[in-house]
């Protein structure tokens, strides 16, 4: 049996081919509800990378200079910050395109 990449998974979900175990039908999310999903799916994604990634370096940096904790916490909260901030401008650029329709 074949198995499915993420990528392959998640356009299955997107176009709404998945019906579930044994074959069971499933009512239908509306087409722009699928793509949220799938965006917010892919920003927690995101988030965990980035806050991963500037952990890891700001360790690094902790291990060269002997500061430890002090680089990793910096990097944790300069992540996490820069990530917050961009999920509240797609929020309400989310929102903004909301009250257009």
């Amino acid at each position: 049996m074949k198995g499915l990449n993420l990528f392959e998974a998640l356009t299955m979900i997107q176009d709404g081919d998945n019906d579930g175990p044994m074959g069971a039908q499933k009512k239908k999310a509306p087409q722009g509800q699928k793509n949220n999903y799938i965006r917010h799916l892919g920003f927690g994604f995101e988030l965990a990378g980035v806050v991963g990634l500037f952990a890891f370096f700001g360790f690094k940096a902790d291990e060269k200079f002997e500061t430890k904790p002090l680089f990793t916490l910096i990097g944790l909260f300069t992540a996490f910050t820069g990530m917050m901030y961009q999920l509240m401008k797609d929020i309400v650029r989310d929102s903004g395109n909301s009250d257009k329709k």
